[in-house]
């Protein structure tokens, strides 16, 4: 994306749908969650752009208000029109938790992945819930989950020189959203609260080769385009509410799915490092836009961040995304920062941490920070 389409976004250039991309008329968005007026790969703390207001272009179709420090220009439906943010509607700091691979195995099968409900794994998010009522929770939900875990090195290696096939999948399709209603229902219930919020990871999360998990690298523009529509229509046919937010399975990209997801009208999910992208293009630590798309990234790890480093990621980027698994292991595929007893108390004691600090924090789904910037 050119610094002049950045600086100076034509009226409507990013035509809406579903409440992601809509028309960027208002022009600047509030410093430390992205600001419209920085090319690809500018710092954010980079000097304001000739010829503006802190950074902010000046034209008549744009809203120009005072904020509070740290939060440069903003668009009107964020703040008032006194440049005053709305008692309750807005704060200085921005959190959103999430979890990966969210889907209806239980622990019959090969590991609880919410499948269990509240007698598994998922009494962590409800009791998170319980004992902070502001809290919202991002899950990332697999609607046709097929992949399993890889064989043994020797054996897998034989597989490979013998021409066959030599990652595992499940056959018949037994965690497809439509086949688990009772599920999605119970999910529902939770989103019409608004306590949770479900985004899309990918379709199957597999692949026929290695990483098996990384269900979209380089695939092309029609194949990609074709898992999301299908992705949808399960969502639909289940009957389970869903944000157009994207996850990559496994972190695999490809230019074919950011191209799919624009014409899609998605927001985007990325860790630059996970997904081998110089940070000087895709910052880590603040929403940003990338490849067109808006990408909220995840910048805080449940399991190994450390409740101090999320302060300070808090206190200076004023955007915090602390994600995780909902497993910790699948079969022989160790995910390593799945919700557990160890990672559940972590979270807590960073959201305790937060209280005792004073920090004004608002709690947000990734659709709502989608919200922000548009």
């Amino acid at each position: 994306m050119s610094r002049d389409l950045i600086n100076n976004p034509p009226l409507g250039a990013f035509q809406g749908g579903g409440g992601v991309l809509a028309p960027v008329g208002a022009g600047c968005l509030p410093r430390g969650l992205g600001s419209s007026h920085h090319a690809e790969g500018t710092p954010w703390d980079a000097p304001p752009v000739p010829g503006t207001v802190d950074g902010c272009p000046a034209r008549p179709d744009v809203r120009v208000m005072a904020t509070p420090r740290g939060l440069t220009r903003a668009i009107a439906p964020i703040i008032g029109t006194k440049g005053e943010f709305p008692e309750e509607s807005f704060a200085p700091y921005i959190l959103n938790l999430n979890f990966d691979d969210v889907h209806p195995e239980t622990s019959n099968d090969i590991a609880d992945c919410g499948g269990d409900m509240e007698k598994g794994v998922f009494k962590y998010i409800l009791n998170l819930l319980d004992a902070f009522p502001k809290l919202k929770i991002t899950l990332f939900v697999v609607p046709n989950w097929i992949d399993k875990p890889n064989d043994p090195f020797l054996f897998k290696h034989i597989k490979k020189l013998l021409g066959s096939r030599y990652t595992n999948q499940w056959y018949g399709e037994p965690f497809r959203l439509d086949k688990h209603e009772d599920w999605c229902e119970w999910l529902n219930s939770f989103v019409e609260k608004g306590k949770i919020e479900i985004c899309v990871h990918g379709l199957y999360h597999h692949r026929g080769s290695d990483p098996h998990s990384a269900e979209f690298k380089d695939l092309s523009y029609e194949e990609c385009k074709r898992r999301i529509l299908l992705a949808e229509k399960i969502f639909k046919n289940a009957g389970l509410k869903y944000s157009k937010i994207f996850r990559p399975p496994g972190w695999g990209i490809s230019e074919g799915l950011f191209k799919a997801l624009k014409d899609s009208k998605y927001s985007i999910s990325l860790d630059p490092i996970a997904c081998g992208i110089s940070i000087n293009k895709l910052p880590r630590y603040s929403v940003s836009i990338y490849k067109n798309l808006i990408n909220i990234p995840q910048n805080w790890d449940i399991k190994k961040g450390k409740i101090e480093e999320a302060i300070k990621i808090l206190e200076k980027y004023r955007f915090l995304s602390a994600k995780g698994h909902i497993q910790n292991q699948y079969g022989r595929d160790v995910v390593g920062n799945g919700l557990t007893k160890e990672s559940y108390e972590n979270i807590r004691n960073l959201l305790i941490k937060i209280e005792e600090r004073g920090l004004k924090v608002r709690y947000c789904m990734m659709k709502e920070i989608v919200g922000f910037v548009l």
